[in-house]
């Protein structure tokens, strides 16, 4: 029942991203006829709108995955005194973080593919969320194969930023560009100014 929970998970998480792109849709007719074409609304700033839900489905995720790890935290004793592996919490927290950015980036692509009616794009999303979920599973086994599963999500999580990244104007040459002007010397630095000093 375990795969088959999974499945019907995927599919209801999916079918409210499609939900929310559609609703954003209406709104945004409705508000620019009320704000009379504010820039706000304009069709550049989709992305930034696909950004903040992706988001918000990432925040949504980790807050369920971060409940059921408070609720494993919870029991009798502590994990790895009865044979439980001791990196559990720390694999928990990699997936997390990966699903939260997974989940961001996947708001993007969901979203383009919508607005530009490529339905290989939600479709594509769909087949990913259901891999990395379903990689979780090799967690339960034993021994528990947390490099493997952590490895695809993270990889997933490349493809799919980068696949973001272009869908949303990204090039080679801009990203070149703000690295360029992106300095690293002193960012870590210490201020040595006299009233730290306590002159």
């Amino acid at each position: 029942h375990l795969i088959f929970g999974l499945l019907v998970s995927v599919l209801i998480q999916e079918f409210f991203r499609v939900l929310l792109f559609l609703l954003l849709k209406r709104a945004e007719r409705g508000l620019e006829l009320v704000a009379e074409g504010s820039a706000v609304l304009a069709s550049t700033h989709r992305h930034a709108r696909a950004l903040v839900c992706g988001f918000g489905f990432g925040i949504m995720s980790g807050a369920f995955a971060l409940v059921n790890l408070l609720r494993d935290m919870a029991g009798p004793g502590t994990v790895g005194i009865l044979g439980d592996s001791p990196h559990f919490f720390l694999s928990s927290a990699a997936m997390t973080l990966a699903m939260i950015f997974l989940h961001t980036a996947w708001g993007l692509i969901a979203f383009d593919g919508l607005e530009e009616q490529r339905k290989y794009l939600p479709a594509g999303v769909l087949l990913a969320h259901f891999m990395v979920s379903s990689m979780t599973f090799l967690n339960s086994l034993d021994p528990p194969l947390y490099a493997v599963s952590l490895a695809v999500a993270y990889a997933m999580l490349l493809v799919s930023a980068l696949i973001a990244f272009w869908l949303s104007g990204g090039s080679v040459r801009r990203l070149l560009y703000v690295l360029s002007h992106f300095k690293i010397k002193g960012l870590f630095r210490i201020p040595t100014s006299t009233a730290l000093r306590g002159s």
